[in-house]
């Protein structure tokens, strides 16, 4: 009899180990249950559950295992209120089923024509819309139809700005007929409503599941100049027949090959900042000669495009392990071209992402760079570790865009273990955000910049904080002024916040193996 008492009782436990789980995805301006969207329930790096909600919006687990999961969703007609798209789910085990409600607004939606300087359709040309958002946001690209016109589907409101360029077989402007012998004109990358500059833009905001039509975007034309310069190789020798490239953010792009004595001139380049690029084959090896240039109220001459070819750099992870413990598995690093998102092809060489390979106990290498700027990208550490600093030599290299030149110094990160811990509650926080970020703006970028989402009755807590003084934010969800800190498919990592955010921020010193409390008022 006791065995048999001891083996229901045993049954039991295991059956309280496991609790029902309802999901319901709805519309957080009509409160609609959302139909098909997939749901994945991660735990320990493993996908142990997935599905999709009904037709009410409604998913569930008959029994979850005990445990704590990351629950990963997305739906293309709907944008999370949550940033990224995740929440945790704590299954305690139990009969009463764990419920968890998820929130997403419905996408919206503009739409307009591309017109030139005289109001007439421009067919095929280009469009680009790019969220302002801290750490550049969202950025889409589509094209206008035959007519000339456009719509495209905002996923968040934003605010966002247009960007148009017409395709280049359209016909160059006419030249001033009032004023003889002025500068030839060419057109221009253009802002809505019809601006040359990004501070001059017009940003506008798409409510949730709604439409902004008729914005109509006019392309500018500005005069343009004339770009002359030679390719040499890495001895100075000029170089034939190889072709050079002008092209610049989202404008159409030119080129030629150079001449016989390695000579090119382009006579029509656009005024503004443009990017001089060359490559070339030399017994298998990629060569590359690449710079910015300033083409704005005057014409260029012997500008010099050095072909050179890859180089590589090595570099050490810092990362001690206290004395007697087990060495910790160590971050990766990664480096990004900053011409990557700048639209530039990614085949390219020198232009993508370039992954650091072992090469030691804690060293690594990095192959097939080219002289010029780059984002380095050190993996997240395992927990208690917070990232300390990125350096060439005693060079500083955290920030967005670091120069890296043939020759440089060992490239060290390092991690270090001591920590604070920032900690609070922020009434009426909910699904918000708490953002840490570092007052140094060298700083103000991934890896630096700390967040975490409120828990129950608003308390947050963010563990191994790199020491210092920071700005503590809590913003509401679905705020679009709330910091969006990108993945790598988006742009720089550096982050811009706005004024208005830092001012209503609290100033935070986090010490060594310290907690410290942080009063937050939610910034809605």
């Amino acid at each position: 009899m006791l065995r048999m008492i001891l083996a229901v009782w045993i049954l039991a436990a295991a059956a309280l180990a496991d609790q029902p789980v309802e999901v319901r995805v709805v519309n957080a301006s009509t409160g609609a249950g959302i139909p098909g969207v997939p749901l994945k329930f991660l735990q320990s790096g493993q996908f142990v559950y997935s599905g999709a909600t009904d037709a009410n919006g409604r998913f569930s687990i008959e029994a979850a295992k005990e445990g704590s999961y990351t629950v990963l969703y997305e739906a293309g007609k709907f944008w999370p209120v949550h940033d990224p798209p995740t929440v945790t789910l704590q299954v305690a085990g139990g009969a009463d089923p764990l419920r968890l409600e998820i929130e997403m607004y419905q996408s919206g939606k503009i739409s307009g024509r591309v017109l030139d300087a005289a109001g007439k359709p421009v067919p095929n040309a280009s469009l680009g819309l790019q969220e302002i958002m801290p750490g550049g946001g969202m950025g889409l690209g589509f094209k206008a139809d035959e007519k000339g016109e456009y719509s495209a589907v905002t996923r968040r409101p934003g605010p966002w700005i247009l960007t148009a360029t017409p395709p280049p077989s359209w016909p160059q402007p006419d030249p001033p007929t009032d004023s003889p012998g002025a500068q030839p004109l060419g057109w221009t990358e253009t802002f809505y409503p019809g601006v040359t500059s990004f501070q001059l833009a017009a940003q506008f905001v798409v409510p949730p599941g709604g439409e902004l039509r008729n914005l109509d975007i006019k392309l500018v034309a500005v005069p343009v100049r004339r770009v002359r310069g030679v390719v040499l190789d890495a001895s100075g020798n000029p170089v034939p027949k190889v072709s050079v490239t002008v092209d610049g953010h989202a404008r159409p792009s030119l080129h030629q090959d150079s001449r016989s004595d390695g000579t090119f001139d382009f006579a029509s380049v656009v005024d503004g900042e443009c990017r001089l690029s060359a490559t070339a084959d030399k017994d298998g090896v990629k060569l590359r000669a690449a710079q910015w240039v300033q083409a704005k109220g005057h014409d260029l001459e012997n500008v010099e495009l050095r072909l050179i070819p890859p180089f590589s750099i090595q570099g050490t992870i810092v990362m001690e392990a206290p004395e007697g413990a087990t060495a910790p598995k160590l971050p990766g690093i990664t480096v990004r071209s900053a011409d990557m998102f700048s639209g530039f092809d990614s085949a390219l060489p020198g232009i993508g992402f370039f992954e650091g390979a072992a090469d030691g106990e804690a060293g690594f290498t990095i192959k097939n760079l080219y002289p010029g700027p780059y984002q380095i990208l050190p993996s997240p550490p395992p927990a208690p570790y917070y990232l300390d600093s990125i350096r060439f030599g005693a060079r500083d290299a955290a920030g967005s865009n670091v120069e890296i030149l043939p020759g440089d110094l060992p490239l060290t990160v390092t991690y270090k273990l001591n920590g604070g811990t920032v900690r609070g509650a922020v009434e009426g926080c909910a699904a918000g955000q708490v953002v840490l970020i570092p007052q140094d703006p060298a700083l103000h970028r991934d890896g630096f910049i700390r967040r975490t989402s409120c828990g129950q009755n608003g308390r947050f807590e963010i563990t191994a904080v790199r020491p210092g003084e920071y700005y503590g934010l809590a913003v509401a969800a679905g705020n679009p002024a709330g910091p969006r800190l990108n993945d790598f498919s988006a742009g720089p990592l550096a982050v811009e916040f706005d004024q208005n955010l830092i001012n209503q921020s609290v100033r935070i010193t986090v010490r060594s193996n310290e907690a410290t409390l942080a009063d937050l008022h939610l910034i809605k």
